[in-house]
C-alpha cells in the first residue's frame, strides 16, 4: 500500500510538473490582457458565426419561414448580434477583467491628424467600389439582403443595420484586439489583428477577400496612429454602402 502511495504521488507531481511547464510556455512573459485578448478572440468569433448569423436564425426559428421579411429579420439577427458577440461583451469583459474602457480601447476621436490618409484614400476607396460594383460577381451577392434591392424603406433601414455591424467589427479588430495586444507587441498588433479579419472575408469574391488583407493592415495601422478605430468605422460603413447603393440604383433605373 506504501508502494502504491508514493507511485500515486510520483504521477500526481509528474502531472503538476507538466500543468506548470504548459502554463508557463503559453504564457510565455505574456501580459494578463494580451493572454485573455488571444484566448477570447477565438472564442467570441466562433460564438458570433454559430449563434448570430442568418443560418442559425432560420433554424432557430423555422416555424416562421413564412413570413414575408423573414430574410430580412435574419440580417437584422446578424447585424444586432455582431454588436452583442463583437462589441458588447468583448467591452463588458474587458472592462471587468483588465478595466479598460470604451474611451481606452479607441472609441475617442484621438488624433486626428493622424487619421488625414485615411480620409484622402476614402475618395479613392468610393470609385473603387463603384467601380466594382459593375462586375457580376459583385452584383450577384451585393446587398447581402435581397429584400434590402427592393424597397427604398427596407433599403435604409438595412443600411443603418449595416452601421451596427461595421462599427461592432472595427471595435473588436481595430479597437479591443489591437489596443489589447499593443502592450505587449506593439504595432505588431496590427499584422495580428488583421489575419481574423481577412479569414472571415472567406465566401465572399476572391478580389474583396484578397483585399481585406492590405484593408486590415491601413485600417489597423490608422486606428494604432490615431488611437481611435471610428475613422476606420466611417470609411469601411461608408465603402460598403456606397457598394450597395451602386448596384441598387442601377437595378432600379433599369
Amino acid at each position: 500500500m506504501v508502494e502504491q502511495r508514493e507511485g500515486h504521488v510520483d504521477g500526481s507531481g509528474g502531472v503538476t510538473r507538466l500543468w506548470a511547464r504548459f502554463r508557463d510556455d503559453l504564457r510565455g512573459g505574456l501580459s494578463a490582457e494580451s493572454l485573455y485578448v488571444l484566448l477570447m478572440t477565438p472564442a467570441f468569433l466562433t460564438l458570433h458565426a454559430y449563434l448570430m448569423k442568418p443560418r442559425p436564425f432560420r433554424r432557430f426559428f423555422a416555424e416562421s419561414r413564412g413570413h414575408p421579411y423573414f430574410e430580412f429579420y435574419s440580417f437584422v439577427w446578424w447585424y444586432v448580434g455582431a454588436g452583442v458577440m463583437l462589441l458588447a461583451l468583448p467591452l463588458l469583459t474587458s472592462r471587468v477583467l483588465v478595466g479598460r474602457r470604451w474611451r481606452d480601447l479607441g472609441g475617442g476621436w484621438g488624433d486626428r491628424a493622424a487619421a488625414r490618409p485615411l480620409a484622402i484614400a476614402f475618395g479613392a476607396m468610393v470609385v473603387v467600389a463603384i467601380g466594382v460594383g459593375f462586375a457580376p460577381e459583385f452584383a450577384r451577392k451585393y446587398p447581402l439582403c435581397d429584400l434590402a434591392r427592393t424597397d427604398v424603406r427596407l433599403f435604409i433601414v438595412y443600411q443603418a443595420m449595416y452601421g451596427l455591424y461595421f462599427l461592432a467589427w472595427e471595435f473588436f479588430f481595430r479597437g479591443w484586439m489591437l489596443r489589447g495586444l499593443t502592450v505587449d507587441f506593439g504595432s505588431g498588433a496590427i499584422w495580428m489583428q488583421t489575419i481574423p479579419f481577412a479569414l472571415l472575408h472567406f465566401g465572399k469574391p476572391m478580389p474583396e477577400t484578397l483585399g481585406a488583407i492590405p484593408a486590415g493592415l491601413f485600417l489597423g495601422w490608422i486606428a494604432w496612429r490615431s488611437r481611435s478605430f471610428l475613422y476606420g468605422w466611417l470609411v469601411h460603413w461608408g465603402v460598403a454602402g456606397a457598394l450597395d447603393t451602386s448596384i441598387v440604383l442601377r437595378e432600379w433605373i433599369q
